[in-house]
């Protein structure tokens, strides 16, 4: 307990410091932390939380990394944590910490992996967290974060399989992105990021749509995209965020009717 404890305490100081930018010293502390996890696991066997500490810090580490451009340490450190979170799934495959930590470390790496660009690898990764969060979503079916992390994955892979050519598949994630969000704006309407982040799909769908010639759909997607940013904007009306996200909805829907000439509306009815 000590141990897990002092690993704690050099986490929470890692995390303040790099809230005041003193990365060094903040890698430093966290990795102090995950020194004290690994004693405390090899201490006690059962000290499962101790290993989900040492996940949740490496992820940190690997965070901090990545944004000092430090990709390939970064990479080390995610992979790292994915190790501690299959440790503990190893002895408690239902344990919903680690399974949402798995989750949150694969997305991380796959996002370091398409800057790279590794993009066979990153979209294996977000498939594995979809995964993940899925098997977190059968033990608690209205967690919010897991549903959250499952679209995230989902819109990630759509861009991924769109960078790969794999049009029919990434088509498939943005739609399931956008219904996974939707889903949970309609479980938490007063979370306006959701409804965003499915305008974010929709968009994404509908630009690809347009590409692929298929100009009903994309028409649709636009408008409903457009509709989803103005119901947020009737509650938050100076959200900075989706203004911009409303703004290239209405560009990208002004490009298909270009494409389309005069008579839009009656070529798409």
């Amino acid at each position: 307990v000590a141990l897990n404890n002092q690993g704690l305490a050099m986490q929470k100081l890692g995390d303040l410091q790099t809230s005041l930018t003193q990365y060094e010293s903040a890698l430093s502390n966290y990795q102090q932390a995950v020194a004290a996890f690994e004693k405390a696991w090899n201490c006690t066997s059962d000290a499962i939380g101790a290993v989900i500490n040492q996940g949740n810090t490496l992820r940190r580490i690997g965070e901090l990394q990545a944004n000092l451009l430090k990709l390939n340490d970064a990479l080390d450190n995610y992979e790292q944590s994915i190790e501690a979170y299959d440790k503990v799934l190893h002895f408690s495959p239902d344990n919903i910490d680690a399974l949402m930590g798995l989750g949150h470390s694969l997305q991380a790496l796959g996002l370091v992996q398409s800057l790279l660009p590794v993009v066979t690898d990153a979209l294996k990764n977000y498939e594995k967290s979809i995964t993940a969060y899925g098997e977190a979503l059968r033990l608690c079916p209205d967690d919010i974060c897991a549903l959250n992390g499952r679209g995230a994955g989902f819109a990630k892979s759509g861009l991924l399989q769109e960078r790969a050519l794999q049009f029919d598949e990434a088509l498939k994630s943005y739609e399931q992105a956008a219904t996974t969000f939707g889903d949970i704006h309609r479980s938490a309407p007063n979370e306006l990021t959701f409804l965003n982040n499915e305008g974010l799909a929709l968009v994404n769908m509908g630009r690809l749509q347009a590409n692929l010639f298929q100009y009903n759909s994309a028409f649709n997607n636009f408008k409903t995209a457009i509709s989803a940013y103005d119901k947020i904007l009737e509650r938050a009306p100076d959200y900075i965020e989706v203004l911009n996200n409303k703004g290239l909805a209405y560009s990208s829907l002004g490009q298909l009717q270009s494409t389309l000439g005069g008579d839009t509306e009656g070529f798409l009815s």
